[in-house]
């Protein structure tokens, strides 16, 4: 049976339809960037936003005035992480991820904002209950001067955002207060403790939505409280949320599937036709009666 040039294409283009729809299916359904049986198989490196504040006043009456705000720009590869302090707070807050030396800034001017390196390279940590080796980059110290009223301090940073599914994204975060990470600017944290807890905000990431927390605690008194989590010292705090941008777009794809599934179906059809009507006509031939 021979195939003829119009049932090639149609081949062809039901082919093309499958493979696209093939594709757009695995992408919508990867997971943390990848198919589900190689993320079962690999490891994945994990980069951390690590924060602390440091005070000689770490009360809780004084860790519930404090609180930290945390929104992406650039497409989600920067972010911005504020720190709110009530009036007369003195602090110094450890993070990482900046993106220069002049990332930090307050409201009020840029000479009351010191920044110090922390010897040594990047952070380094392990995960205590899963063994997983966190990484993440070179840390600082900042001194805040204190104000008569309450006054934020503001950082730029690098973004460790991943896609956790299509539409869902996670980040990890660690209160960093083990001294031995910061041992060379112990001389400049002595007679300071960390902040029993930090309330950090993640509402202001936008089109976020139905945020989900593996640790930290949950204060229902708070506005907004199913997108902020209570931090203790030395934990991680995983926080994944839904992109209502990637659920738009996919609703979209999903669409764009199922459309070239029909036409690839049609073309098969259509390409499939000739053959069956060949057969056909053939059949009819070999079985009329001789004259």
């Amino acid at each position: 049976m021979k195939l003829g040039r119009n049932s090639v294409v149609w081949f062809g283009v039901a082919a093309a339809s499958f493979a696209v729809a093939t594709i757009l299916t695995i992408v919508i359904t990867s997971i943390e960037g990848g198919l589900p049986a190689r993320i079962r198989d690999s490891q994945v490196d994990e980069q951390i936003q690590a924060i602390a504040v440091f005070s000689t006043d770490a009360s809780v009456p004084t860790a519930r005035q404090v609180s930290v705000d945390y929104s992406e720009y650039n497409r989600g590869r920067s972010g911005t992480i504020v720190f709110d302090f009530p009036a007369n707070f003195s602090a110094k807050v450890v993070i990482n991820g900046l993106e220069g030396e002049r990332a930090c800034s307050s409201a009020r001017t840029a000479d009351e904002v010191m920044l110090n390196d922390i010897q040594g390279g990047g952070i380094h940590v392990t995960d205590k209950e899963t063994g997983e080796e966190l990484h993440g980059s070179q840390l600082h110290v900042i001194t805040v001067d204190p104000s008569v009223e309450p006054y934020h301090l503001q950082c730029h940073v690098v973004a460790v955002t991943r896609s956790h599914t299509f539409t869902r994204k996670r980040m990890r975060w660690y209160y960093v207060s083990d001294m031995r990470l910061m041992s060379s600017v112990e001389a400049e944290l002595t007679g300071l403790s960390p902040l029993p807890a930090l309330i950090v905000a993640f509402g202001s990431i936008p089109a976020a939505e139905d945020f989900t927390f593996n640790s930290g605690f949950e204060m229902s008194d708070m506005f907004a409280f199913e997108s902020k989590r209570v931090m203790l010292p030395d934990t991680f705090l995983d926080v994944i949320w839904s992109d209502i941008f990637r659920e738009q777009s996919r609703d979209i794809i999903l669409i764009v599937i199922g459309t070239l599934i029909g036409i690839g179906v049609t073309v098969l059809i259509e390409g499939i036709r000739p053959l069956i009507e060949g057969s056909s006509q053939r059949g009819d031939t070999h079985g009329s009666p001789s004259a």
